[in-house]
């Protein structure tokens, strides 16, 4: 077994780095294995076992069952603080292996425990105890709103503030993050809500993270800087990267309701932009974290892959609608990041046969080709992809022929057939070019619904369309994959739509 923590622990540090700073000293795995093997505290063997489970993942679910049943749901262990850090490895372990969905009910498990012992009100206490809570609550909201679910606690119902103990970075790092969180936190209720929110809360969630942003100086944002300057620790490069990526996941997630609305209302016009931009530098941060520094990866994880996937999604249906107003130089980039994205996952299904990199990989590979045959005036079948936690995406162009070198028509000027088989060519032109663009997507729990990148648009190029599953945003109906809680984003995503 100390072969095995040596060999595979290397993530071990960072994460203890990660969840509580400063306040415990660092030990490798194996010194953490070598100095617990013979506790007779339950609750250490326990986080032993899960840490072994993480460097073993052929045999991750028979170790983790054993650390849930032992400890995580026996009250008695799992409400001490190194129960809940139990949950927390186990949350980290489900996420590594790409099952956000189990990595949610671990942290609702340990936010009703951390609830139980009155911990989201008295965290204060000792440093420990504010690490263990704030993971527990940064965690649960990551998962909740990558899952379209309901967050776990409400900040009214807590206690919301930092702890000071910490040197001058990792200050300013716990601050942004702990802003980030409250922000995340209005971008799930408000896309929980059961009628559409106005437009101004969305606005004024866009305020409060432009407010976030500039908080941070300008070199703090730039990762071609962070990644150049070589008196950087290694662990400050991967923090400051992740915190970014969290910071324009959360913006992203902001503004994707706006991508499906209508083009002609100009409200969202820039929301749909800063929508684009901001998948653009969450792969640009992923890019950087799978390519790492020396071709040594700087973070591994297959949900952070995942999101990444998205954001390359994200952009490449900013890229083929031509929403970002970019440069062309812009335009290049953004292509050369989900070429770079296309490796990575192909990369990571060769040399690990890691199955949902595959399945990332094919959709970028379909989605890219797709577009390059319509922008090349191939005759091709519409395409389309589900994403699992995302919607339907499609790619279709004007399957009916439109007046060449004429823009389609808009809806003010669009002529109604009534059912009138004696209605002239034009007419029928102006109708089917409606029908081939219109596309759904069911972004809040109402029974209203908005086309994508629809007719009006006012250009003549494919259209990449959304429509939701009721799983991204919220939805009225569940999709039939709610019923089997052990399918993931690790497995078959076919076997969503059975």
């Amino acid at each position: 077994m100390l072969n095995i923590l040596e060999q595979e622990g290397a993530w071990w540090s960072y994460w203890r780095e990660k969840t509580f700073g400063s306040i415990q000293k660092l030990e490798s795995l194996a010194e953490y294995a070598a100095r617990v093997y013979c506790s007779d505290s339950p609750e250490d063997l326990g986080l032993l076992v899960a840490a072994f489970a993480r460097c073993v993942e052929d045999q991750t679910s028979r170790y983790l069952s054993i650390v849930e049943s032992l400890i995580i749901y026996k009250d008695e262990h799992g409400s001490t603080m190194k129960g809940l850090e139990c949950v927390l490895l186990q949350a980290k372990c489900h996420l590594d292996f790409g099952q956000p969905r189990r990595a949610w009910l671990m942290y609702r498990r340990g936010l009703t425990l951390a609830q139980l012992i009155n911990l989201h009100r008295n965290y204060t206490i000792s440093p420990e105890r504010a690490c263990i809570w704030w993971n527990l609550y940064h965690g649960d909201r990551f998962a909740s709103m990558l899952l379209g679910l309901p967050q776990g606690i409400d900040d009214a119902n807590c206690v919301v503030e930092s702890d000071s103990s910490t040197n001058e970075f990792s200050m300013s790092t716990q601050m942004f993050m702990l802003q980030c969180g409250k922000v995340m936190g209005k971008v799930i209720s408000r896309n929980q809500a059961a009628k559409e929110p106005p437009f101004s809360v969305t606005v004024q969630i866009e305020e409060e993270l432009e407010s976030i942003t500039q908080s941070m100086s300008p070199s703090w944002w730039e990762p071609s800087t962070l990644c150049m300057n070589s008196g950087i620790h290694e662990s400050e490069v991967r923090t400051r990267l992740l915190t970014q990526a969290y910071f324009f996941h959360i913006r992203m997630y902001v503004h994707l309701s706006s991508m499906i609305k209508p083009r002609s209302d100009s409200r969202f016009q820039h929301s749909r932009k800063t929508c684009i931009n901001s998948a653009r530098e969450l792969l640009r941060r992923f890019n950087i974290l799978r390519s790492g520094l020396d071709g040594q990866t700087l973070f591994e994880c297959k949900t952070n892959d995942f999101v990444g996937f998205t954001a390359a999604v994200v952009l490449l249906m900013g890229l083929v609608n031509k929403i970002s107003e970019i440069s062309p130089n812009g335009d290049q980039e953004g292509w050369r990041l989900i070429k770079d994205a296309k490796i990575i996952f192909e990369s990571l299904h060769t040399e690990k046969k890691c199955k949902m990199a595959f399945q990332c990989h094919q959709a970028l590979e379909l989605l890219s080709s797709a577009t390059e045959n319509r922008n090349n005036g191939t005759n091709a079948s519409p395409v389309e992809i589900f994403i699992p936690y995302f919607g339907k995406v499609s790619i279709r162009g004007n399957t009916e022929p439109h007046l060449s070198g004429m823009p389609p028509p808009s809806h003010s000027s669009a002529p109604e057939n009534n059912g009138d088989d004696t209605a002239g060519p034009s007419e029928h032109l102006d109708q089917s070019h409606y029908a081939s663009t219109d596309a759904v997507f069911q972004c809040f729990p109402t029974t209203e619904s908005w086309g994508v990148f629809g007719p009006g648009s006012g250009f003549d190029s494919p259209q990449l369309l959304l429509q939701d599953t009721g799983t991204m945003i919220g939805g009225e109906e569940l999709s039939p994959w709610w019923s089997e809680p052990t399918i993931d984003i690790d497995g078959d995503w076919h076997r969503f739509l059975d």
